[in-house]
């Protein structure tokens, strides 16, 4: 696959993960999953093969900053939208703007060769939790734990 000289059966199972995740898992986050196919996986041995699946542009890396990445399976270009509150991600399901290349290659001397796209605000479950009189500080915690325990009983 994509000039990957030895495809093993711990990289078949990080991407078959990812692709059936919808919830652009972080690498410990998939490394909980691999685990429990594959018992004696290292964490270790997951982020290395992450960093090679997107090195090989076989998945994509959302950075939110430092010690924040989460991994995509779709690689082409499409938008997020991230809860400020609980760090989730999402999907957003609209074609990409292809205008958008073409002002900033037209304002800019530059070539676009790829670009990210990421809205922010706040999920539904956490504006739930906040309307309830959360105050903000364990609405995130909350939504993650019960998503958590939901992707476990799956």
């Amino acid at each position: 696959m994509r000039d990957i000289k030895f495809w093993t059966r711990q990289r078949q199972v990080i991407l078959e993960e990812l692709k059936a995740s919808e919830d652009h898992p972080t690498a410990y986050d998939l490394y909980e999953r691999v685990s429990k196919r594959l018992p004696g996986i290292s964490p270790a041995t997951v982020f290395r093969n992450l960093n090679l699946l997107a090195s090989k542009g076989l998945v994509r890396v959302l950075n939110h900053g430092p010690g924040r990445r989460r991994y995509d399976f779709r690689t082409a270009n499409h938008y997020h939208i991230r809860c400020i509150v609980c760090d989730r991600v999402d999907d957003i399901t609209c074609e990409p703007f292809p205008e958008v290349e073409k002002i900033v290659e037209g304002r800019t001397d530059y070539e676009v060769t790829d670009y990210t796209l990421e809205f922010q605000g706040i999920c539904p479950r956490c504006r739930a939790e906040l309307a309830r009189g959360d105050d903000g500080r364990n609405a995130g915690t909350k939504a993650n734990t019960e998503a958590s325990e939901e992707r476990s009983k799956e």
